[in-house]
C-alpha cells in the first residue's frame, strides 16, 4: 500500500465558490466524501498493527447527549446547516 500524496495547503485546489480555505476538488469534481477517501480497505487492514490490548472505546457519542450539560466548562454543541446546492 502506498501512502497517499497530500499536497501542502498552499497547493490545494481552492474553489472560488466555496468557503475560505476550502479544498473542494482535491479528490475530483464529483467527490462527496472528502478525506473519507483515505479510509480504504488497505488502510483499515493496516490498522490491525496498532492494536495493543484489545480495549476499545466508542467514538460515535451522540452530540445530543451534551446539549444540556456539557463537560469541562465547554459551551453546548450547536449545529447550523447551510444548503449551498444550486
Amino acid at each position: 500500500m502506498s501512502t497517499p500524496i497530500i499536497p501542502p495547503f498552499s497547493s490545494l485546489p481552492i474553489r472560488p465558490d466555496g468557503p475560505h480555505g476550502n479544498a473542494w476538488g482535491l479528490y475530483g469534481p464529483d467527490d462527496n466524501i472528502g478525506r473519507l477517501n483515505l479510509l480504504t480497505p488497505e488502510t483499515t487492514f493496516s490498522a490491525i498493527r496498532e492494536i495493543r490490548n484489545g480495549i476499545r472505546i466508542s467514538t460515535d457519542w451522540s452530540l445530543d447527549s451534551m446539549l444540556q450539560q456539557p463537560c469541562f466548562g465547554r459551551k453546548p454543541f450547536e449545529q447550523t446547516i447551510i444548503n449551498k446546492a444550486p
